[in-house]
């Protein structure tokens, strides 16, 4: 038997440091706040939207304040800290919503941001210079969804990749890590000319004209599946249909 006495009062120990975990503290993920309808079904759900009348004291509100922050149009206030504190976390708009809003992760990362605020003074710069390409490397994909002009050119720098030996060469040489090595294995390939290049704006029937219709190019449709835009117009004017594509139209809002 050890001769060690078991001490039932050890000496308290020093928590850990928050901010010795990169990205825990970036606030809600960028992604989740956008699946984010603003549809209201979750507000008859909310107490506290209930009791106080105010958008803001709402579940779409409180994620409307974190993307006005993750945007950077807001800063930490304690009106924003205040609303995520009023928030009883019951989930009942959990419940409620049809898109499956991960409210309940959101509003523990919102609040984990606030309280890492409190740490900001005795983090070093190259902490906070990592946080900020962090946080600008989540919201990248999402900024190229918003720009038609760099989704299209990312989609032709995409092909360029697939078509010159690029992407075997980094296949090859292992350059990328493995979570991005299996998002890249999933990538679609991409046709040479994107759809808003090779349809018009306006297509005339085939035949006597029986409607006019509009048709939306969108965004990915547009960059990854040009063949089927094409094909829908082919279709459309051989039974008759004018068919308008605005090029300057973007995403469809599903993005």
């Amino acid at each position: 038997m050890s001769g060690t006495m078991y001490d039932p009062h050890p000496p308290a120990t020093a928590g850990p440091d928050p901010t010795t975990f990169p990205g825990l503290f970036d606030g809600p993920d960028y992604g989740d706040i956008l699946n984010c309808m603003h549809c209201a079904l979750c507000l008859p759900t909310c107490p506290t939207y209930v009791m106080s009348g105010r958008e803001r004291s709402s579940p779409r509100g409180r994620i409307q304040l974190m993307r006005g922050v993750a945007d950077g149009k807001i800063e930490l206030s304690d009106t924003f800290a205040q609303e995520m504190y009023y928030c009883l976390g019951c989930l009942a708009c959990m419940t409620a919503c049809p898109a499956g809003v991960q409210y309940g992760s959101m509003l523990e990362a919102a609040r984990a941001q606030i309280e890492s605020e409190r740490f900001a003074h005795t983090e070093s710069w190259w902490r906070k210079a990592g946080r900020w390409v962090r946080g600008g490397a989540r919201r990248l994909p999402f900024f190229a969804f918003e720009n038609l002009g760099l989704f299209r050119l990312g989609g032709k720098a995409l092909w360029l990749y697939e078509h010159t030996g690029l992407r075997a060469l980094v296949h090859r040489l292992r350059l990328l890590p493995a979570p991005l090595a299996g998002m890249e294995g999933l990538l679609p390939a991409v046709p040479r000319r994107l759809s808003s290049e090779t349809i018009a704006e306006v297509t005339p029937a085939v035949g006597p004209r029986r409607k006019r219709v509009g048709l939306l190019l969108g965004c990915a449709m547009d960059v990854l599946c040009s063949p089927e835009n094409e094909a829908t117009v082919r279709v459309l004017t051989r039974q008759g249909f004018e068919v308008v594509a605005p090029h300057a139209a973007g995403c469809c809002g599903a993005l």
